[in-house]
């Protein structure tokens, strides 16, 4: 049996914690995220544990890659437009997103830097209100992952400008990547992997790294996640 003990808040901070203080024999096993792996320990002046320290990576899962989004109406449809509207009124357009330090926010700021433009960022307490404004058009570009916005994509409520990853999407191969019109511009995004105690037996890591490898490569596991 598996069990799910979901630990909400923090950006993950709560998970963490519990994760890095479990018994180290290989049964609990710590879904992760960079949210509570990278940045917070990078923006917090404290988090209650370290993440090189206290975790041993087992494998990577899946990686989502981010978009820009944006309402049917904005006038852009490309990264590009979306720059020069930018150059032609700096500050003058607003980006939203799920909180100072998430992906959003920095993957739109690495973006500032790389196009040398000026857009205000209005950060929300979380993804939902954020969409909120976006929707309600109080905002014109939001940053994020993919499946949280292919059923607005779908029903024609918004418009996808570009994809943040290093690659173009199997989802939208026709959309270009943000590098492709910025030069040295890489954001991955959100990933997801399966980490354990550093103390735990490496024997054991690599049994589950192996089953695990295994497991993503067969078909049907590979459809249900691309769907979703």
């Amino acid at each position: 049996p598996v069990v799910i003990d979901n630990r909400g808040g923090a950006g993950g901070e709560h998970a963490a914690d519990l994760a890095a203080r479990a018994v180290p024999d290989g049964y609990t096993l710590f879904f992760g995220t960079p949210a509570s792996l990278c940045v917070s320990p990078a923006i917090q002046l404290k988090v209650p544990y370290d993440t090189l320290r206290d975790f041993a990576p087992i494998s990577r899962l899946v990686v989502n890659s981010q978009i820009i989004v944006s309402l049917p109406g904005f006038p852009a449809t490309t990264v590009a437009d979306l720059i020069q509207a930018a150059r032609a009124k700096p500050g003058g357009l607003i980006y939203a997103s799920a909180g100072v330090g998430s992906p959003q926010h920095l993957g739109m700021e690495l973006l500032k830097a790389r196009a040398n433009i000026d857009i205000l960022h209005v950060p929300y307490k979380g993804g939902g209100l954020a969409m909120t404004d976006v929707l309600a058009g109080r905002v014109q570009i939001y940053m994020a992952s993919i499946p949280g916005m292919l059923p607005f994509i779908k029903d024609r409520k918004l418009k996808v400008l570009g994809v943040a990853g290093i690659e173009r999407s199997n989802v939208f191969p026709n959309i270009p990547t943000i590098a492709e019109t910025v030069p040295g511009y890489e954001f991955v995004g959100t990933w997801y992997g399966m980490l354990t105690q550093t103390k735990v037996a490496p024997a054991i890591i690599a049994r589950i790294n192996a089953i695990l490898n295994t497991t993503l490569k067969a078909e049907d596991i590979r459809q249900i996640l691309i769907s979703q």
